[in-house]
């Protein structure tokens, strides 16, 4: 029996009003992602607080890497 780890990386630009909407997508799948990295680059957006508020609403962990 394997354990197998997911996690999903999601490239983004300048789309904070649809991040929350591609977080949901994801953790509405059958397979359980284990962590999202969320990879910035370089948004003049308020990409930070929109990831911020998903992240207090689930338990996955989610990190935000910033160019």
């Amino acid at each position: 029996n394997q354990i197998i780890s997911i996690s999903l990386i999601i490239p983004v630009h300048n789309r904070a009003g649809i991040i929350c909407h591609a977080i949901a997508s994801v953790l509405s799948q059958e397979e359980c992602v284990n962590e999202i990295l969320i990879v910035d680059d370089g948004s003049s957006d308020d990409i930070e607080s929109a990831v911020e508020n998903v992240q207090r609403a689930t338990q996955i962990p989610i990190r935000l890497i910033r160019q």
